[in-house]
């Protein structure tokens, strides 16, 4: 049984949680509103995130050993891979539907665990490749959405169709950031 102290930091713990989901969930409708060219709602994204974090990271860093080089050059790879995501998924969002760009934004999950397959010869179980056909399938149905609505013109279907692959992009740069922060882990804690 829980003390009343741990439950509390629990039930805390959940509704920030809960509170985060809520935000991420509007992200798309967010960055729309912005009216903004996708880098630089990007940009600012990042940089307000970065700004409110910096003290607790140097205050944070300052109380454990420099970086390994090895560490911090994956780090910083790991930080290029976001930036690109970022600027990818929000520009997509300029050319495209909202429910377009996040779904195929999020299709990066699929190519994660590609990667972890591939590069780094994981084994995944039959369970694994059936959600994969599953989650494949429902891509392609919502997608078909766009493919098969009639067009007022070419110039819409084209743009859509940028926007798409922009947002595929941005999945291919997160599943790098994942699969690369994936290693430094061990050496990072979550803040830094």
């Amino acid at each position: 049984m829980l003390s009343s102290r741990a439950h509390s930091s629990l039930t805390r713990a959940y509704a920030l949680l809960a509170l985060g989901i809520f935000f991420i969930s509007f992200s798309a409708i967010f960055t729309k509103w912005t009216n903004l060219p996708g880098v630089t709602s990007g940009f600012y994204r990042l940089a307000i995130a970065a700004t409110v974090l910096a003290l607790p990271f140097y205050r944070r860093r300052a109380q454990h050993p420099p970086l390994d080089r090895r560490v911090l050059g994956l780090a910083l790879l790991g930080g290029l891979w976001f930036a690109l995501d970022t600027a990818m998924w929000n520009s997509s969002l300029t050319l495209t539907s909202a429910a377009s760009a996040t779904l195929l934004g999020n299709t990066s999950s699929i190519l994660v665990a590609l990667g972890a397959w591939l590069i780094f010869r994981e084994r995944l179980r039959r369970r694994f490749w059936f959600g994969l056909f599953v989650a494949l399938i429902g891509v392609l149905l919502v997608l078909s959405a766009d493919w098969l609505t009639p067009q007022d013109t070419a110039t819409i279907a084209d743009t859509r169709t940028l926007g798409n692959l922009l947002a595929l992009a941005a999945a291919v740069f997160y599943a790098a950031y994942l699969l690369t922060t994936q290693h430094t882990r061990a050496s990072l804690d979550t803040m830094s």
